[in-house]
């Protein structure tokens, strides 16, 4: 979980993650790399009474109103949703807590529901038709990716060099189209003052 990385930045237990959050604290520097998107997934045989559109994008309003398979509110993915949710008037109808995408996949293959995760993580079972997904809009939901390591002490040389190559490494997975569904962004590009 993101918190537990957080606290193992600032105890110096290590120097540098990755984090589906940016961090707020002083004492932390986070680094914007790239988005990915976040899409409903669902079985390829509706649920009963459910009606979702074959194709295309689906409103936020409606997947909130989905019996919900997500991650525990401790999961920073439950959180983004969370926020959105409460920013929209919205609350989710969360049915199971799961913290293992893994599960997650197989009980919505399972029928059993919905769920909300980024498109990386289920494209192979939607090219494989064991899933189904729709991009969400109204708001389109995406999480940022960030490079995290302390600001409030000296950065050793062999983690800068370590933070330059995780940074090429996120984004040419983007560029090669293996991280399905993300795009670098503006401010990904490496400050080379400190390389």
């Amino acid at each position: 979980m993101s918190g537990f990385i957080t606290e193992w930045i600032r105890e110096a237990k290590i120097d540098l993650a990755v984090l589906y959050i940016p961090v707020q604290d002083r004492t932390l520097a986070s680094h914007l790399v790239l988005s990915e998107q976040l899409c409903l997934l669902g079985p390829v045989k509706p649920m009963q009474g459910i009606k979702l559109p074959a194709d295309g994008p689906i409103a936020y309003k409606q997947v909130a109103e989905l019996p919900l398979i997500l991650p525990s509110v401790n999961h920073g993915l439950r959180e983004l949703l969370e926020g959105v949710a409460g920013k929209s008037g919205l609350q989710l109808n969360t049915i199971i807590d799961v913290d293992s995408y893994g599960n997650i996949k197989e009980l919505v293959e399972e029928g059993m529901g919905y769920s909300v995760l980024p498109f990386n993580a289920i494209a192979r079972e939607v090219q494989d038709g064991r899933l189904k997904s729709w991009p969400i809009r109204k708001p389109e939901l995406q999480r940022d990716v960030y490079l995290v390591h302390a600001s409030d002490r000296p950065m050793p040389n062999a983690v800068t060099v370590i933070e330059a190559l995780c940074r090429e490494t996120l984004l040419e997975l983007v560029d090669t189209g293996r991280w399905r569904g993300a795009r670098a962004l503006p401010e990904a590009a490496p400050d080379t003052a400190k390389l």
